[in-house]
C-alpha cells in the first residue's frame, strides 16, 4: 500500500499528459473519464467515484474549479489542501511532497497523506497547478490498489488549457525603486486592477504603480498616527518621517492645506533626489480624511499635474471638493484578495454610537441613547466557522441586550466573495477583501443584502 501510495504521487504530478482523444471537459481541463465510474457535478467540483461493497473498497477523483493564483505554487497548494482535503475529509496529518515540477508552463506541486475514515485506512493525493495567473487542483482518495490503474489512466489523460496571461504593466521607474512583496503569511500579495494600476504589499507601505508613476500608501506609524492640532506641525512631522529619510537635495518645496474644507486636505510637494538611485523626481505627499498619507512619485511636476490635475501652488483656501477625487481614490488600491487559509482565527468588529435626544415641542434635552454592537467570526478551519453577535441599546438608562450565535460551513465563491451557511438563521453571501497595515491585515466584509463594508481585526 505504501509503495503504491507514493507511486501515485508521481503519477499525479504528471497530470498534463496525453492519451487518446479526450471525451469530456471541465473548467480549463479536458480528460478521459474513468470507465464505469459515476460522475457528479457539484457547483465548482466534478467528482468521479466507484465502490465495491463486497470488497469494502472505494475511490474518488475530484477536479476543482480554477481560481486566481497567489503567484506561489506552495501557497496555492496549502490553500486548497486546507479547504478541500483537511476541511472536507478531516485529514489531520501533514502531506508528504514530491519536488515541484515544471510541466507545459505550469508549476505542479503534489502531496499526499494517509488517514483513517469509516471505511478504514485510506490515502489522499492533491496536485495543484500554478501558472498564467491561475491555479487548478485535482485530488484522488482511495483505500485499495484495485483502482490505481483507472486513477493513473485518468491522471495521464488530463490536459489544461492555458488561460490568456494578464498583461503586465511595465514600470518606467529605475530598477532600484522596485521593491519586493512582503507576504506576512497571506496568500495574496499583489492586485492587478482593471484600470491599469497594480498593487504590491511591502513592509512599510502598499506600493501602487502605473506607467512611470509610483504611489506609496504609507502605513501609520508612531509619528504619523499622532494627532496634531497644529496643521503646520503635522505636515512637518509627516514629511520628516516619511520623505526626508529616503531623499535629499530638496528644491521648490511647497506645503498647502485648506481650513475651509472638511476633512482638511493636505498637499506637500518638492523636487528631490532619490538616495538609492540618485534620480531626480517630483514627490507629492497627500492626505485627506481617512486616506492616510499617500506619497506620489513622478518623473517631474508636469507629469503629476497631467495625471491628477492638482497644482498646490495655485490653490486657495476654498478649493472645489471634487478636485482631490483622483488622489483620494489612490487609497482604494490597498485592497487584496482572500484565500480561505488566510482566515483561520477570530476576527472581531466593534461598533458603538451615542444619540442625543431633544423634544420637538420645546427643544429640551430628553436623554441619550447609546448603541453598542460586537460581531465575531471565528474561522475554525478553511471550511467551518462560529459566528456570534452581541448588541446593547441603552435608552434612558434602561438597557436591552441581545446575543446571537450560529455556526456552520463557509466557502470562498471566489477570492473576493464568501458564502456562509447560517447567519442568524439563513445563508449569507458577503463581498470581502483585505487591506494592509504594518505586520497585519484588516478583513472587510459587506453583507450583500446591505450597503457598506464593516472592518474586522484579528484578535486571536
Amino acid at each position: 500500500m505504501k509503495q503504491a501510495f507514493f507511486s501515485l504521487i508521481c503519477f499525479l504530478a504528471f497530470f498534463i499528459g496525453s492519451l487518446a482523444q479526450t471525451a469530456e471537459t471541465f473548467d480549463i481541463a479536458t480528460f478521459q473519464p474513468p470507465k464505469g465510474w459515476q460522475r457528479q457535478d457539484k457547483g465548482g467540483v466534478v467528482i468521479f467515484n466507484t465502490s465495491d461493497a463486497q470488497k469494502g473498497t472505494f475511490a474518488i477523483i475530484m477536479l476543482f474549479a480554477s481560481g486566481d493564483s497567489s503567484g506561489n505554487a506552495k501557497n496555492d497548494f496549502d490553500g486548497d489542501w486546507a479547504e478541500f482535503i483537511a476541511g472536507q475529509f478531516k485529514v489531520k496529518g501533514k502531506p508528504a511532497f514530491e519536488p515541484i515540477e515544471k510541466k507545459d508552463g505550469w508549476d505542479v506541486i503534489s502531496g499526499g497523506a494517509a488517514f483513517e475514515n469509516e471505511l478504514g485506512p485510506s490515502a489522499v493525493i492533491l496536485s495543484t497547478y500554478s501558472g498564467f495567473g491561475k491555479t487548478f487542483s485535482a485530488a484522488a482518495v482511495f483505500n485499495s490498489q484495485d483502482n490505481l490503474p483507472a486513477i493513473e489512466a485518468f491522471a495521464a489523460s488530463i490536459k489544461l488549457k492555458k488561460p490568456e496571461a494578464k498583461q503586465q504593466v511595465k514600470s518606467n521607474l529605475p530598477a532600484g525603486n522596485q521593491t519586493k512583496a512582503a507576504s506576512n503569511g497571506f496568500a495574496f500579495t499583489t492586485s492587478n486592477f482593471d484600470d491599469g494600476w497594480n498593487s504590491v504589499v511591502n513592509e512599510d507601505w502598499v506600493e501602487v504603480t502605473k506607467g512611470n508613476i509610483k504611489v506609496l500608501l504609507h502605513y501609520p506609524n508612531a509619528v504619523t498616527g499622532k494627532y496634531y492640532p497644529d496643521s503646520d506641525e503635522g505636515i512637518r512631522a509627516a514629511w520628516n518621517s516619511l520623505i526626508a529619510p529616503r531623499y535629499d537635495n530638496l528644491q521648490n518645496y511647497t506645503a498647502w492645506f485648506s481650513t475651509s474644507d472638511s476633512p482638511r486636505p493636505y498637499v506637500i510637494a518638492g523636487e528631490l533626489s532619490d538616495k538609492q538611485t540618485g534620480k531626480r523626481v517630483y514627490v507629492v505627499l497627500f492626505q485627506k480624511g481617512n486616506t492616510g498619507w499617500i506619497e506620489i512619485i513622478s518623473p517631474d511636476k508636469n507629469t503629476f499635474i497631467n495625471n491628477f490635475g492638482v497644482d498646490n501652488t495655485t490653490l486657495n483656501n476654498y478649493p472645489d471638493s471634487k478636485l482631490f477625487a483622483s488622489l483620494e481614490k489612490l487609497a482604494d488600491y490597498n485592497k487584496f484578495a482572500i484565500a480561505a487559509i488566510d482566515l483561520k482565527g477570530k476576527w472581531s468588529d466593534k461598533f458603538s454610537a451615542s444619540f442625543f435626544n431633544y423634544n420637538r415641542s420645546d427643544g429640551q434635552y430628553a436623554g441619550t441613547n447609546t448603541i453598542a454592537i460586537v460581531i465575531n467570526f471565528n474561522f475554525t478551519s478553511a471550511t467551518a466557522y462560529n459566528w456570534d453577535g452581541y448588541s446593547t441599546n441603552n435608552a434612558h438608562s434602561a438597557g436591552a441586550a441581545k446575543t446571537f450565535k450560529t455556526k456552520g460551513s463557509f466557502k470562498m465563491i471566489n477570492n473576493w466573495q464568501m458564502q456562509f451557511s447560517d447567519i442568524q438563521g439563513k445563508p449569507k453571501t458577503y463581498n470581502a477583501y483585505f487591506s494592509c497595515f504594518k505586520g497585519g491585515r484588516i478583513l472587510w466584509l459587506q453583507d450583500r443584502d446591505y450597503n457598506g463594508y464593516a472592518a474586522y481585526g484579528k484578535v486571536e
